[in-house]
């Protein structure tokens, strides 16, 4: 199943034109380069990862 998602996305990359394809590839090399600086800053300071937690999870206390 993962293959075959992969497999398609190669034919819709490989279909692009060379301009499309270096907006695609500088855009997916940014966000691999953004998502740990992102988990940094969104989990590095406590307060703010317990206030992501209670958003995602609702506390027992609250139900």
């Amino acid at each position: 199943m993962f293959g075959k998602r992969i497999s398609k996305l190669h034919l819709w990359y490989i279909k692009l034109s060379l301009g499309k394809k270096v907006i695609v590839s500088s855009f997916f090399v940014w966000l691999l380069q953004a998502i740990p600086k992102w988990g940094f800053v969104l989990l590095g300071d406590g307060e703010m990862a317990a206030s992501l937690m209670t958003l995602l999870i609702t506390p027992r206390s609250e139900q």
